[in-house]
């Protein structure tokens, strides 16, 4: 079938197609009033939710598909500059239209209580995907009761880490990234798992075409098992001296729960 609404094409007659949708829907919502049934109105109410939300998608992928366009045009200018032995003038467009602009980095200061702190502030949650993310002292201890099947390798080795450590790890993301000038303090931190953390790397947000960061999660809801560790700390205390890094995430646990 031909038709672009089932195909899904990312061009402008599918967006178009999408407003007028969501336009006809808001009429026949306005015009039937009383004579739908309440069964209908809901399928109704349902149907213009659906049509919001793929207009917004539509139209934040155009926007990222021309944005990525109009750099690729800005490199093809440069090319066909080239072909004409015109170095200046392709030396200029890349000035003028994408020009390079150095940064110098704030660098990195926060410390783990931070972390800490952050983590807990946003709920226990990955701010930019929304799901649960649990607390570093708890994902150590089970590895230390389960070497084998939890394993986990100071350097971080992807072939000798359980996927746990990449996906439920929580660290600090820096929402403007330093090397772009971003500033380098708690306006600035959203938690992440590590996984996220690698991926999303020097990237803006716009650039990733990611939406965020998302609202905080609720500590009373989810606290990453934050509190199960200090319990298991009270009822288990040989577990304190027998490995120091363990010890030393208790402390900031139970400052920042206070």
């Amino acid at each position: 079938m031909d038709d672009p609404l089932i195909r899904l094409e990312l061009h402008a007659s599918t967006v178009d197609l999408l407003h007028a949708l969501l336009t006809a829907l808001e009429a026949m919502s306005q015009g039937a009033g009383s004579s739908l049934t309440a069964e209908q109105q809901s399928y109704l109410a349902q149907a213009m939710d659906i049509a919001a939300d793929l207009d917004i998608v539509f139209g934040e992928l155009a926007d990222a598909a021309t944005s990525v366009l109009d750099r690729s045009e800005v490199i093809r200018s440069v090319c066909d500059a080239l072909s004409g032995d015109r170095d200046d003038a392709a030396r200029a467009i890349i000035k003028q239209q994408w020009p390079f602009v150095p940064i110098v980095s704030a660098g990195r200061r926060y410390t783990y209580a931070q972390r800490v702190r952050i983590f807990l502030r946003d709920g226990c949650i990955d701010r930019y995907k929304g799901h649960r993310l649990v607390f570093p002292g708890t994902l150590r201890l089970l590895s230390l009761r389960f070497p084998q099947e939890l394993p986990f390798q100071p350097h971080w080795k992807m072939n000798e880490c359980h996927q746990m450590w990449w996906e439920l790890y929580p660290t600090i993301d820096h929402v403007v990234p330093i090397a772009r000038g971003g500033v380098d303090d708690e306006t600035n931190w959203v938690c992440v798992s590590m996984l996220t953390n690698a991926i999303k790397a020097n990237w803006t947000l716009d650039e990733l075409n990611w939406k965020g960061p998302l609202v905080p999660g609720q500590l009373a809801e989810w606290d990453g098992l934050t509190r199960w560790f200090l319990n298991q700390l009270d009822a288990h205390p040989e577990l304190r001296s027998g490995d120091p890094p363990l010890r030393d995430r208790e402390r900031p646990a139970r400052l920042a729960l206070a």
